[in-house]
């Protein structure tokens, strides 16, 4: 009986310690930033790869095996359980259509966090930093 307990216990402390491990390798977050569709006063395309969105845009970020997310129009979005142990690819549609990927290492983030704005003219998401002026509003 008491080599069964034993066992019990050392599973149970198995269990804790895996379970402890996995949540501090997934404790990072993206924010998304809102965007804004494309205008006149953005001049022209300046990425031969990317275009602009227009107001009724869907962005979809594929980050990592996570769920896809989805982004509209004036709408700030945070995709939290990010692992902070290795680099994650993240893979961006625009209206359904592949628009950009990119790999994210949050090894490298002071809070294991990142914001991406989407550079108007450039058409790419960029990380330039948590700054609210620039949306990065996720809590």
């Amino acid at each position: 009986m008491q080599i069964v307990a034993r066992i019990g216990a050392v599973l149970l402390l198995l269990w804790a310690s895996s379970a402890l491990a996995a949540s501090k390798d997934a404790a990072g977050m993206i924010c998304i930033a809102a965007f804004k569709p494309a205008s006149i006063n953005d001049g022209p395309n300046m990425s031969p790869e990317t275009w602009g969105p227009s107001a009724s845009s869907v962005f979809t970020f594929k980050v990592g095996k996570q769920a896809p997310v989805t982004v509209h129009h004036n709408e700030a979005v945070s995709i939290k359980d990010i692992p902070t142990d290795r680099r994650v690819l993240v893979r961006v549609q625009l209206d359904g259509r592949p628009f950009e990927s990119f790999w994210i290492d949050l090894r490298k983030e002071p809070d294991q966090r990142v914001c991406l704005w989407l550079y108007p003219g450039y058409w790419h998401w960029i990380n330039g930093g948590w700054k609210k002026n620039l949306g990065c509003t996720c809590r």
